[in-house]
């Protein structure tokens, strides 16, 4: 009988994401703190006899192997050498391409999945590596900080009790594009970077969304006015703080108060925004 397994992966948020410079290998070093929310896919593996499937009804999700849930199958399998194919039923909630890490989420699902249905190989994070940046980061999930490509984690003390608000625009932002068009800062945001920092050690919410910064805001925000007056706007509603997730196009807003994420996530859904208002999550991926 073919085996199966059904797993949920979590979207993600940058706390603060600063880009230190372009590498030898083409990728960028940078400097971030990643956190889970309870915003999540679901799927179903099932073993195949031979090649890959993947069924999803949400627009815009490849179905190819340009789907990183696939990747995520071929590099395990070609370390294993199992399983010989692997259908991928995928339920997405996770917006796609929206800067919450949506496929990589999926990809580390596949990846710990199948170490759950055939034995775990001892270099799960390397093959994680080898097919995202984001995708080791999902292994484990809950808060830490990314250097280098974003693989070089070191877990932090989990965000404080809060509720953060996922505002999605309807634009479409290329991340390759973005890091082409981001300017490398002649100096880091080291105090907001230990604001953020010093604030998850103490566990001070307010110091945490005081610190909240992204390099790529200037150029998304150049591109998509829009999206710059949403911030402000969020702002000017209770939120704590606002900053955009990866390289966008979603804003995750930190709110103390439930009721006040609430009314906004209303109000911005009325206006045709897709919005989310979620906690933090401990984990990157469960097993179902």
């Amino acid at each position: 009988m073919a085996k199966r397994l059904r797993i949920r992966t979590h979207a993600k948020v940058n706390l603060y994401l600063e880009i230190l410079g372009r590498r030898s290998d083409g990728y960028h070093d940078v400097d971030t703190v990643m956190q889970t929310v309870a915003l999540s896919d679901e799927m179903e593996l099932e073993e195949r006899a031979s090649g890959s499937e993947v069924v999803c009804e949400m627009p815009g999700v490849p179905l190819n192997e340009q789907n990183l849930a696939v990747r995520a199958w071929r590099v395990f399998r070609e370390r294993t050498g199992r399983p010989p194919g692997l259908k991928i039923t995928l339920l997405k909630r996770i917006p796609v391409a929206a800067g919450l890490g949506g496929g990589s989420g999926n990809a580390a699902g596949v990846l710990a999945g199948l170490s759950e249905m055939y034995g775990e190989p001892d270099d799960l994070g390397a093959l994680a590596a080898g097919v995202g940046s984001d995708v080791p980061f999902f292994l484990s999930g809950g808060t830490q900080r990314g250097m280098g490509r974003g693989t070089e984690l070191t877990p932090l003390p989990a965000l404080p009790e809060c509720w953060i608000l996922l505002v999605c625009a309807e634009i479409q932002v290329s991340t390759r594009w973005a890091y082409e068009r981001v300017k490398m800062p002649l100096t880091t945001k080291q105090d907001l970077i230990t604001m953020i920092q010093s604030g998850l050690g103490h566990g001070d919410l307010s110091a945490v969304a005081r610190g909240l910064f992204n390099r790529f805001e200037p150029v998304i925000f150049e591109t998509c006015p829009e999206l710059g007056s949403l911030k402000s706007e969020i702002l000017r509603c209770r939120a704590s703080g606002v900053v955009l997730s990866g390289s966008g196009p979603t804003l995750a807003a930190i709110f103390e108060s439930r009721d006040a994420a609430l009314t906004l996530c209303a109000r911005l859904a009325g206006r045709g925004y897709r919005c989310f208002v979620v906690e933090p999550a401990e984990k990157g991926i469960e097993i179902l």
